[in-house]
């Protein structure tokens, strides 16, 4: 039976160590994919990474361009309200001007009456007719 037990107990161990080897060549094949999953995670996060740094500078672009805009703007607000400005003085030296030219219209009609009214005067005390003249 000593011999028997030994055998037994020698084919134990070589099915503990076939065990044994097959746990260690799953392990070491989960390792490897576990490493694989760790280098895919590495990419990842170095893609990410990148996109980040590129969504960042296009945000600060957009942010140069958008201070751009509100200078711009800032500028046009300017120029908008200085030719209101000449607007509004344009406009007052029309009215000065309308008010002039209606003053000269009013002297215009009255120098017309005078003349009519001489006219009318040499015509019946003299007998002069002033457009023959």
């Amino acid at each position: 039976m000593g011999f028997k037990s030994r055998r037994g107990a020698g084919r134990g161990d070589e099915r503990d160590q076939q065990e044994r080897g097959r746990t260690l060549a799953e392990d070491r094949s989960r390792l490897e994919i576990c490493l694989e999953r760790l280098h895919d995670a590495d990419r990842n996060v170095l893609c990410a990474e990148s996109e980040v740094a590129e969504l960042y500078l296009r945000k600060e672009s957009f942010a140069a361009e958008a201070v751009g805009q509100v200078e711009q703007r800032e500028s046009w607000r300017e120029r908008k309200a200085q030719f209101a400005g000449d607007v509004q003085r344009l406009r007052a030296k029309i009215r000065k001007l309308e008010t002039k030219l209606h003053a000269k219209d009013l002297a215009a009609g009255e120098v017309r009456y005078e003349r009519t009214t001489l006219a009318d005067r040499l015509r019946e005390d003299y007998g002069i007719e002033l457009a023959d003249l």
